[in-house]
């Protein structure tokens, strides 16, 4: 079967991973496809190798909803170390300067952190993910050239539960943030307030988007194991799932088992449809990338004029639909991520036969 046979009938939808500390997200992504036997897979939005939590991951033609994903709040849990600031920002960097931290510098550091929330304009640390000249900044910083990057936007949209501990000079709390935001960058920006250096020293994501990493979805529990590093250095690991079955097959079939509706994923409210309802049709002509009408049959709005999602019964018909401006009473595909030949069949099928799979979310913005 050839590479694009491979991924139409594959497994398509979200994966949510709790990433271990140790493998980068990429490692984690490495995982996933050498287990569903190389369907292509991508994560929505990197989190560091120290970092652990929640990394959302689509398989097959769900990789296509990152532009949506990746525009997501995320919840965090951090640590901030005060006292002492690093070449990566976090913990794993080496010193670049130390201070001894009194009291009041401590104390000042509880009371700045909630006067943190809003929007700031800071730049990304060195050692990240972020591009310059389409390059990874952490792949130019590794070959010893100096780079400085522009301030960015990153807003913290909330700060709760804050905690500290005075035996290693230490701020904890959960954030809220913007899409773009660097909690290390944060991290850095509370030491300039108070005047002193600062990193992050733990990192946790909890939530993305409507996703939580307490959900009894999330694959959890791996043992990591350090490789011999890249020819670059760069060190390397083995994931292994000691949850499931050992086997290829174990862990393919359970990591199936918590695959989901690329649905779960959006923001939207959902409304089911049978494939003989007008709605399905609706689904079906918009999936052929035709432009229908509001008051078209099947079409549901909320009360302040919100459009909503139409799980179809067959196929794994998922779009993204956004209104035409400035005509707002005509709709047109935004994206496709299913084929439309897998949709086509939807008002001539019996219902009777077939399970809700995925969904056709409708975003009212233009």
């Amino acid at each position: 079967m050839s590479r694009r046979g491979q991924r139409a009938n594959g497994p398509h939808g979200i994966l949510y991973v709790d990433k271990p500390a140790g493998p980068t997200s990429a490692e984690v992504v490495d995982w996933v496809r050498w287990t569903l036997g190389g369907q292509p897979a991508g994560h929505f939005g990197t989190l560091d190798p120290a970092a652990t939590g929640l990394l959302v991951i689509g398989v097959g033609f769900g990789t296509r909803l990152n532009p949506y994903v990746a525009s997501q709040t995320k919840v965090y849990r951090a640590r901030i170390i005060l006292g002492r600031s690093t070449t990566t920002a976090d913990a794993q960097g080496e010193t670049l300067s130390e201070q001894e931290i009194s009291e009041s510098e401590w104390l000042a550091a509880i009371e700045q952190l909630p006067g943190m929330v809003g929007l700031h304009a800071l730049p990304p640390p060195v050692y990240s993910a972020a591009k310059i000249a389409g390059e990874r900044a952490h792949t130019i910083a590794r070959r010893g050239e100096s780079l400085e990057l522009a301030p960015r936007p990153m807003t913290v949209v909330s700060i709760s539960e804050i905690a500290s501990d005075r035996t290693t000079w230490a701020v904890e709390a959960t954030l809220r943030v913007s899409t773009g935001t660097y909690i290390r960058s944060l991290a850095t920006e509370l030491g300039r307030r108070i005047g002193c250096p600062a990193h992050l020293g733990e990192l946790r994501r909890l939530a993305c988007g409507p996703a939580s990493v307490g959900s009894p979805v999330v694959v959890s529990g791996f043992h990591v194991e350090s490789r011999p590093p890249s020819r670059d250095g760069k060190p390397r690991h083995r994931l292994r799932w000691t949850v499931a079955d050992s086997t290829p097959e174990g862990q393919r079939s359970a990591l199936l088992h918590v695959l989901q509706s690329p649905a779960s994923v959006l923001e939207v409210p959902v409304h089911a449809v049978t494939p003989n309802e007008p709605g399905a049709d609706l689904l079906r002509r918009l999936c052929e990338g035709q432009t229908v009408n509001r008051s078209d049959p099947g079409w549901e709005t909320s009360p302040g004029g919100e459009c909503v999602g139409v799980v179809p019964s067959v196929g794994e018909g998922l779009i993204m639909v956004r209104t035409r401006a400035p005509d707002l009473d005509r709709l047109r595909p935004d994206r496709v991520v299913v084929p439309p030949r897998q949709v086509r069949g939807l008002s001539e099928t019996d219902s009777s036969t077939h399970q809700p799979s995925d969904a056709l979310a409708l975003d009212p913005t233009a």
